[in-house]
């Protein structure tokens, strides 16, 4: 793909080069029913009079997240015979880690007593926790290939979606473009474009703090240091508060603004959690009790857990 920072189409508004990623996982064992859909909708842009894009600003990278190969190969094989040529030209980067032992902690990877090392915020139970902090990894690592993309083809902005979060609009592109635009000179963080229900006619409005994991637009020379805060902080707190917190926590320098854009881009479709694929798994270890009796019978179990958090944070570290 060539390198490009903006497209000039029709002679309209040039529109900015973006990359986009995507992450996908199984849901009760079978690929995502919403992925294809999601995909196409992307690529199918349209300027807002309804003409076709003589040029598409962007590329798409999609991670494949689930943890056995077989679920992972059948995802990307669903992708290449829907999109061949937009595979073979490099506009859709399919990307996979497995059981990434350089990028998930050992509370992540294994099942057992290191999954009590994780923090216990907010009173979520531990499936939760393992659900959220895995969805925060996998999107930090996305952040990060997309990002090396970014560096091949010249984007400018990075545009993050889940597999069941699609563009509302065929001139999508097009909002979002016109809305950065106006907003070229000032000093923002994020933009959120995800459809708000309680849209009060407004064209967008400033938020205080960010909130909602998908649909969110960042400049692409601020991802390097997001995924690092993300990474070292992967288990404190959902992601969307941990990203936004970046901006008051781990960003120096002037305080940026956020934005609301309403009604909004894209919406959330998936009638089915991604959290299930955790509920039960695990079954040395399936709640924060049964890691607090093993602590009464396990003298030394609290040293043994202190050390394993010094390795995982080792494993954070070694992102910088």
């Amino acid at each position: 793909m060539a390198s490009h920072a903006q497209c000039i189409d029709q002679n309209l508004s040039p529109i900015p080069s973006f990359v986009i990623g995507m992450s996908t996982i199984s849901r009760g064992g079978q690929p995502s029913p919403y992925l294809l859909d999601t995909i196409d909708k992307v690529l199918n842009a349209k300027r807002t009079d309804k003409n076709e894009l003589t040029c598409t600003p962007f590329a798409i990278v999609i991670l494949s997240a689930d943890g056995s190969d077989e679920d992972r190969n059948i995802s990307q094989s669903r992708v290449r015979e829907r999109f061949p040529k937009e595979v073979e030209s490099g506009k859709i980067a399919l990307v996979s880690m497995g059981n990434n032992t350089n990028w998930y902690p050992p509370s992540i990877l294994l099942a057992g007593i290191e999954r009590c090392s994780l923090k216990r915020n907010y009173g979520d139970k531990m499936s939760r926790v393992l659900w959220r902090s895995k969805l925060l990894l996998d999107s930090a690592y996305i952040m990060k290939r997309a990002y090396e993309r970014a560096q091949d083809t010249g984007a400018v902005y990075y545009l993050h979606l889940e597999d069941d979060t699609p563009p509302l609009f065929n001139d999508w592109l097009d909002k979002i473009s016109r809305f950065l635009q106006v907003h070229s000179k000032e000093n923002w963080g994020l933009i959120h474009s995800r459809y708000d229900m309680k849209n009060d006619g407004r064209k967008e409005f400033k938020i205080a703090r960010f909130g909602g994991a998908y649909g969110y637009i960042a400049k692409v020379v601020d991802i390097p240091k997001i995924v690092d805060f993300l990474v070292n902080n992967y288990d404190e707190a959902p992601y969307d508060w941990l990203l936004g917190d970046f901006w008051s926590a781990g960003e120096k320098g002037p305080k940026r603004i956020h934005y609301q854009i309403l009604p909004g881009i894209v919406e959330h479709k998936g009638h089915t959690s991604t959290l299930h694929n955790w509920q039960g798994s695990d079954k040395d270890i399936d709640s924060w009790e049964r890691c607090d009796d093993i602590e009464k019978v396990w003298p030394g179990l609290k040293d043994r857990l202190s050390k394993m958090r010094e390795r995982i944070d080792s494993v954070k570290t070694s992102h910088h």
